[in-house]
Order: C-alpha cells, then structure tokens, then sequence
C-alpha cells in the first residue's frame, strides 16, 4: 500500500491535472473555430498547443497546416505540411502530401504535383482524393502526347484536314499540346492548304 501511494505522488507530482484540462479546453476551441471557418483564431490556438504547450502531436501540426491552407498562406501551409511527410503515421503523411500536391498544381508544377499524389497513395492506397486526384493529373499530363499520336497516324493516312481540325479542337481544350509542339499547327495548317489545291 505504501508503494501505490508512492507511485501515486510521483506520478502527481509529475502531471499537472489542470494542464490536461487546459490542453482538452485548447484543442476544443481550435477544432471549433476550424470548423466554423475562424481560421485565424484556430491558427492561435494551434500555435498555443503546440508552441506554448509543448504537445507534439502530428494531428495538430496538420491542422494547423490546413487552417493556413484555407488563408491562401501557402508559404506557412507548405513549411508544415512539408514537416509531416516523414510522420510516422501514414494518413497524415498521406494527407500532407496530398496538400503539397495541390499546392502544386495550383502552382502549376504539375509533375511535382503529380509525384505528390503518387506519394500520398504510397502512404495510404485508401486515400480517394489522393487516387483521383492523381488519375485526373496523369490524364491531363498524357492528354497532349495521347493526341498528338492520333494526329500524326492520320498524317501518315494523308487525312491532313481531320489531323488539323482535331489538333485545332485539342489546343483549345488544351494549350499545352501547342506549347509541346511549337509550330506544328502551322506546318499543318500549310499541308491543308497545298492539299486543297491538288
């Protein structure tokens, strides 16, 4: 009995019972003002935890994360979301790299983005907006080259007007395929002419 009761005011003497609820009260009113959209004061209240009260938890850094991330305050969302990529748990390794994709493409570097997502399915295979996300890109970034082959087999088939017409439709939807293929347009078009006059 004389050992529990040793163990006990150790134990107490070592843990504040007020900082546990000091901490709790913190992290309520940060997910409260995160979800009503307060996204300045969440970051407060983050930064309180986590700076002031020395709690290490990667759930917290990858809120904070996203309360920059919905201030438009990329440098400071990309900083965290960057320290969590090598976290021990995959679902927030897997979500910050999802960000950092987004981030990305927003920017429009758009292989980054794309190892980004590839990256955050390697974490977490389950992640859904990660794998459509990444499927979406990938189609986009093999959109130019896919259509591209088409209108070079209907060159060799000498079906220069249809080559042109889809390649005109293409760079519409997609200036890219002009910026790979600078000047093929207008050889194309050129083509078209001479062929109409035959």
């Amino acid at each position: 009995m004389k050992y529990i009761f040793v163990s006990l005011f150790v134990i107490g003497f070592f843990t504040d019972p007020f900082r546990i609820g000091r901490i709790n009260h913190a992290k309520t009113e940060a997910r409260d003002a995160y979800t009503s959209g307060d996204y300045k004061t969440a970051i407060g209240k983050f930064h309180l935890l986590i700076d002031s009260m020395k709690i290490m938890e990667d759930e917290l850094q990858l809120n904070l994360a996203h309360s920059y991330f919905q201030l438009n305050d990329t440098a400071n969302a990309v900083i965290t979301y960057e320290s969590l990529t090598g976290s021990k748990q995959s679902e927030v390794r897997s979500k910050a790299q999802q960000q950092l994709g987004i981030l990305n493409y927003r920017k429009q570097k758009f292989e980054e983005a794309l190892n980004n997502f590839k990256l955050a399915l390697k974490a977490n295979p389950d992640n859904m907006d990660a794998r459509y996300n990444y499927e979406l890109l990938k189609k986009k970034l093999d959109y130019p080259e896919m259509i591209m082959s088409t209108i070079r087999s209907l060159v060799k088939q000498h079906k220069y007007k249809l080559a042109y017409d889809i390649l005109q439709e293409a760079i519409q939807k997609d200036p890219e395929v002009d910026k790979r293929n600078p000047g093929y347009s207008q050889r194309l078009e050129n083509i078209v002419k001479i062929d109409s006059h035959e």
